[in-house]
C-alpha cells in the first residue's frame, strides 16, 4: 500500500488522487495545502488545479505568518510586562 493511501486510511479517508502544494512565506515553510480527489470530472488534477491551489497556499501562508507574528509579539509584550512588574516588586 502506498504511504499516502496508508496515511489517509488511518484517518478514515480514501483518495485516488492528491495534489499537495507547499505553503511558504518569505522562504519559510509553514505547511502544506492538500487536495484529494476532484469532485467534478474525475480524480485527476491538472495544471489549472495546481495553479489555483498554489494561489490558495500563498494566501494561507501569509495568513499563518501574520498570525504567528502577532502571537510572538503578544508573547514578547507579556514577558516585558512581567519583567517590569518583577522589577517594580524588587524596588
Amino acid at each position: 500500500m502506498p504511504r499516502l493511501a496508508g496515511a489517509l486510511g488511518r484517518l478514515g479517508l480514501q483518495a485516488d488522487a492528491a495534489l499537495l502544494v507547499p505553503m511558504t512565506f518569505q522562504n519559510r515553510a509553514l505547511g502544506v495545502l492538500a487536495a484529494f480527489d476532484r469532485a467534478v470530472d474525475g480524480s485527476a488534477f491538472d495544471a489549472e488545479d495546481e495553479s489555483l491551489l498554489t494561489g490558495f497556499a500563498a494566501s494561507a501562508a501569509m495568513a499563518v505568518a501574520t498570525a504567528q507574528t502577532m502571537a510572538e509579539a503578544r508573547l514578547r509584550d507579556s514577558i516585558e510586562i512581567a519583567e517590569r512588574e518583577r522589577a517594580r516588586w524588587r524596588a
